[in-house]
């Protein structure tokens, strides 16, 4: 879009005096519905690497929850071991 707002740009030098002043003008808004519309894409991508970097780290209740599940496993591993001593 920047490239073929620059083209017209240069196109524009070439029109009739009385239609250039028209054509640099809606140029122009264009140019600046560009920067703007470049603006929130930049604020939603920070947006969407936020999310992803908040999804990525584990809350207090996944803590939790991978601690239980660590005992859990050791105490299934101790019985196991338990179990298959010899009296």
């Amino acid at each position: 879009m920047t490239h073929e707002l620059a083209f017209k740009r240069e196109q524009a030098k070439g029109a009739p005096k009385e239609h250039r002043f028209q054509a640099r003008q809606s140029l122009s808004d264009r140019e600046r519905h560009l920067v703007l519309i470049r603006e929130q894409a930049n604020r939603a991508t920070a947006h969407l690497f936020r999310l992803y970097g908040i999804s990525l780290t584990p809350t207090s209740a996944d803590i939790h929850k991978g601690v239980f599940q660590l005992v859990d496993h050791t105490m299934d591993e101790y019985k196991a071991f338990a179990e298959a001593a010899p009296p």
